[in-house]
């Protein structure tokens, strides 16, 4: 049976995260995977990538096989910061784990946001593709999860690059900056995960499907400078897609990533 995805957010910013370009209205959503090259599903995409529409980080899906969902209502952390419940994250140990950033949420504390790729494509396919997703992790369990669409697949998709012709320069040392943004990479794309009082938003950033609107920052660079600043360096693209060399550089004006004046 298909798991239903669960979004790491119940609702987008009352401010949107970016602000000059084009962005979907919801979060991309986990669909079913395609068949493998032998014609079978693969036990990762008949769990990983379930159909519907987002759903609240609280959901009703508890991590733990045969736990009753009311016990993982919302309680507190030893720090005094709020212990949000469990949900099921489809993706653990089905799934290629390509990173893992350790971050300080404002509201929850301290939180690890994992990212996955599914490889989708038939077997010797050069390059490989698969789908991209995310789980949120706090206390070492699952309280959030989202998955892209499966008409959108990546070649890879984290923590860093693994394709040449992107920058990306972590002078930090971090993918987190200053203001407690997560930044990720995919093919020549960025995903710009934001803190919000029900957990992380990603604004319609996640890599957009097969033939749909190109999504915020789906041709970009990144560049976060020592002290944390953030810099979304967005390429400027013809009709059919070629570059024009020309690019509009999205700083944090301390509400969104907003072009530069």
């Amino acid at each position: 049976m298909n798991k239903k995805a669960t979004a790491i957010t119940a609702t987008a910013l009352s401010i949107p995260l970016l602000v000059g370009c084009g962005q979907a209205d919801t979060e991309a959503t986990a669909s079913p995977a395609a068949d493998s090259a032998e014609g079978t599903t693969s036990p990762a995409a008949q769990t990983a990538h379930g159909s519907g529409t987002e759903e609240p980080a609280q959901g009703t899906e508890s991590a733990t096989p045969g736990a009753d969902p009311a016990s993982t209502a919302t309680g507190e952390q030893s720090d005094g910061a709020e212990q949000l419940p469990a949900v099921a994250d489809p993706c653990a140990g089905q799934c290629t784990e390509t990173g893992r950033i350790p971050v300080e949420h404002p509201k929850f504390g301290a939180m690890e946001v994992v990212t996955y790729h599914e490889v989708t494509s038939p077997e010797g396919a050069a390059p490989s593709t698969g789908l991209a997703s995310y789980a949120l992790y706090q206390n070492g369990q699952p309280v959030g999860y989202v998955g892209s669409e499966d008409s959108s697949p990546v070649v890879s998709f984290g923590t860093s690059p693994s394709l040449g012709g992107q920058k990306w320069e972590l002078n930090n040392g971090s993918n987190v900056d200053k203001y407690g943004n997560v930044y990720l990479s995919y093919d020549k794309g960025v995903t710009v995960l934001t803190p919000t009082d029900q957990g992380y938003d990603s604004n319609g950033t996640m890599p957009p499907g097969e033939g749909a609107v190109k999504t915020p920052f789906s041709n970009a660079d990144l560049k976060i400078s020592e002290d944390g600043e953030p810099t979304v360096i967005q390429k400027t693209l013809e009709g059919e897609g070629r570059e024009t060399g020309e690019t509009v550089n999205y700083v944090w004006d301390g509400q969104a990533l907003v072009p530069e004046q």
